[in-house]
């Protein structure tokens, strides 16, 4: 009898949770409801013309048609607005390297514990892998780049870290998904990467002067980093993010991690060259 009990409470509790698309839903109401908070507390003059981007990236999230479309839209949004109200949080270090120094050591455990396993389908795992290391990355960055450039140069780097350990954390919170389960195998990924790396190289040879190779270069070094971290998934959608549109990312993901042979290389591997980029990691 009290084994039956606890069964029927079980299933009125799971019948009772929202499902994976309330949850996304939810979560664009409260970024729309922080996004006006942030607003009416007036953003630097430089930053005025940032949340308009975000009502937008929310709206269009919104008007997704599936829950992996949904998550794809609402992303960018999420992390932008999660910095943006740091930002406003933490004036103080945005003004004084002290208080920045003092912020950080506070928080400096946070960005080192191990992430939460990875877990849900292909598309969440691979978002949960990005943002980690894109959270540690810019987190160990933010505090000597406030030093040599300014305080809030530095808080913006920290900020952007946050936003994006905050969406992994969300992300390791929603529900089961119905998504592609797939894992990428580690040598069709490295073919993949190096393939693109040839490519953007050969672009680049031939506009030196030109910008068209700029965000590619960006992707595959996110890419190469989360490859030899091991984060096969995360690697693979930074991958198809350097040509995919963003509501085409969640098939051409599913169709790269389902590739059981690697292409044959046609050309030999390029010298690979180390560029220390002074400002943006990922641009």
């Amino acid at each position: 009898m009290l084994r039956r009990t606890f069964v029927a409470i079980a299933f009125f509790a799971l019948s009772c949770a929202p499902n994976l698309d309330q949850r996304l839903t939810s979560e664009v109401d409260r970024l729309d409801a922080k996004l006006k908070s942030v607003e009416a507390a007036k953003l630097p003059d430089e930053l005025q013309a940032i949340p308009k981007g975000h009502r937008a990236r929310l709206a269009s999230a919104r008007a997704a048609t599936s829950s992996e479309q949904r998550l794809v839209r609402m992303r960018e949004a999420f992390i932008g607005i999660e910095l943006l109200a740091m930002l406003q949080r933490e004036k103080r270090a945005s003004e004084d390297f002290a208080a920045l120094q003092t912020l950080w050591t506070k928080e400096r455990a946070r960005f080192e514990a191990n992430p939460p396993d990875v877990r849900g389908s292909l598309l969440r795992r691979a978002m949960m892998q990005n943002a980690t290391n894109r959270a540690q990355k810019l987190f160990r960055a933010s505090l000597p780049y406030g030093k040599t450039s300014a305080p809030m140069s530095g808080l913006f780097y920290f900020a952007e870290a946050e936003g994006n350990l905050r969406f992994r954390d969300f992300l390791a919170t929603l529900p089961a998904d119905a998504g592609s389960r797939d894992v990428p195998r580690a040598e069709v990924v490295r073919s993949e990467l190096e393939a693109r790396e040839r490519e953007t190289s050969a672009k680049f040879a031939s506009d030196p002067s030109g910008r068209t190779s700029i965000r590619a270069s960006a992707k595959l070094k996110e890419a190469r980093e989360l490859f030899e971290r091991g984060y096969l998934e995360g690697a693979a959608l930074a991958l198809v993010e350097v040509n995919a549109t963003e509501d085409a990312i969640p098939a051409a993901l599913t169709q790269l991690a389902q590739r059981r042979n690697a292409a044959p290389s046609r050309a030999p591997k390029p010298q690979l060259v180390t560029v220390t980029l002074v400002r943006w990691p990922y641009t």
